[in-house]
This record gives structure tokens, C-alpha cells and sequence, in this order.
């Protein structure tokens, strides 16, 4: 195999792969297929077209210790604060977060009103395999990555976790709701798997 990746076995019932922070994909394999030859032969290919794609996908440094990305521009952290040296990461994924919230919240109140169905809370953390999720108690997670992405493509996320507010799967009911919402989602949503924050 000529792709990065590393192989680990577990007493998992189901085997998956994922590309992890430094481009390496890692197989998470069963324990009692571990001498599967065919198996392992057909699931490491799925593996290297997946390494495929993602090589394909431009990668985007959101933030350096003197700029960052809030929604595609970039600033400067002296924008945000009197002197970026004397703040600490957490001051500034503090920060970031408060940017996020304040947008992402009164696209999520819009499309909410529109569909008459409340959300419990909304929420931005750092999470590292989704953008974000919507749990069976109406509560509203946004990944704090957002915060770097178009404006647009947080209006989708929003019109798109609301719709899980009254279709919790991916139905054809749900993208239709995903559509009444943000008429322009297949093409937002199309150009949001062409690169990688990093």
C-alpha cells in the first residue's frame, strides 16, 4: 500500500476507517477478522481510495500565532486583542467561539422560527470527525472550525441541523426540509468536501 496508514485491532463489531490531524488513515479492524486475507485485502482498498480523496481536498491553515480565518478573511489577532502575545489558547478558542455563537445563532433562531419547532440549546465546541450534530433532545452542537469557513457554509449548517429538529435521518423528507430552508445547499454542500481545515 503507498498511502500512509496504520492498522489497529479491536474487540469492535464493526471495522471503519478515518483519516486522522496528520493524513494517516487509520483502520480500526475487528480482532476476529484479523486473518481474513480477503477481507483485509477488500477493506484496505476502500482505505486507499478513501487517502485518494482526501490528497485531492486543499488544505487551509484557519489560524498562526499572528493571523487567522473569521469567515474566509483573514485578520490579524491584534484585531481581537490589545497585544495576541499575552493571551493563552483558551483566550482566544474563547474568543473565536463568541464570533461563531453570536453568527451561527440568529441563523439557527431564523430557521427554527421558520419551521416552528424550538431548539433546547446551541452549543460551539472542538470536535474532530463533525462539523457538527443535532441529539434527540433538540440540542444543537456547532464545531468550532466553523468559525474559519464563508458565511454561507454556516447558513447551511444552521438550515441543515434544524432540519434534523423534525427529520432526524437523512430521508428525502429530510433534504426536502434541508431544501424549503437553504434553496442552495447542493451546491454549498458540494463545495464544503473540497478542502480541509487544518
Amino acid at each position: 500500500m503507498d498511502f500512509p496508514h496504520e492498522i489497529i485491532y479491536k474487540n469492535t463489531r464493526n471495522a471503519y476507517a478515518r483519516i486522522n490531524r496528520d493524513g494517516i488513515v487509520v483502520f480500526t479492524i475487528p480482532t476476529r477478522l484479523k486473518n481474513n486475507e480477503k477481507f483485509l485485502t477488500e477493506f484496505l482498498g476502500r482505505g486507499e481510495k478513501l487517502y485518494q480523496r482526501y490528497s485531492k481536498k486543499e488544505k487551509l491553515k484557519s489560524t498562526t500565532d499572528d493571523e487567522l480565518l473569521i469567515f474566509w478573511e483573514k485578520l490579524s489577532w491584534s484585531d481581537f486583542f490589545d497585544n495576541d502575545k499575552t493571551y493563552s489558547k483558551a483566550t482566544k478558542e474563547k474568543k473565536l467561539k463568541e464570533i461563531l455563537l453570536e453568527y451561527s445563532k440568529e441563523w439557527v433562531d431564523k430557521f427554527s422560527d421558520q419551521l416552528w419547532v424550538p431548539y433546547k440549546s446551541l452549543g460551539i465546541r472542538k470536535m474532530r470527525a463533525r462539523r457538527w450534530q443535532c441529539s434527540s433532545k433538540q440540542d444543537i452542537v456547532l464545531n468550532l472550525q466553523l468559525v474559519h469557513l464563508p458565511q454561507k457554509y454556516i447558513q447551511y449548517v444552521a438550515a441543515h441541523e434544524c432540519a434534523h429538529l423534525v427529520q432526524k435521518n437523512h430521508s428525502d423528507k429530510f433534504w426536502k426540509v434541508v431544501e424549503s430552508l437553504y434553496p442552495k445547499y447542493k451546491e454549498v454542500r458540494k463545495e464544503m468536501r473540497k478542502f480541509i481545515l487544518e
